[in-house]
C-alpha cells in the first residue's frame, strides 16, 4: 500500500520522532497519524465549543447588566 503521506511536506525531525514513537508504542505509522488527527480534531472542537459557551455567558451577562 502506498504511503498516504508520501506527498505531504513534514519536517524530517517530526517524521523521525513520529516513526520512533509508533515503534515504541508498537503501532503502525498510519495508526499513529490517525490517533494524532483524532486528538487534534477533538481538542479543536472542545476549544470551539468553549468559546461558544463563553460568548453565550457574556451575552447573557450584558443583557442583565447593561452599562
Amino acid at each position: 500500500m502506498a504511503d498516504p503521506l508520501a506527498n505531504t511536506s513534514l519536517q524530517s525531525s517530526l517524521v523521525n520522532d513520529g516513526r520512533a514513537l509508533a515503534q515504541e508504542l508498537n503501532i503502525s505509522w498510519g495508526q499513529l497519524i490517525s490517533m494524532a488527527l483524532k486528538e487534534f480534531i477533538s481538542r479543536h472542537r472542545r476549544s470551539v465549543n468553549l468559546v461558544e459557551q463563553l460568548n453565550i455567558v457574556y451575552a447573557e451577562d450584558r443583557k442583565r447588566n447593561p452599562k
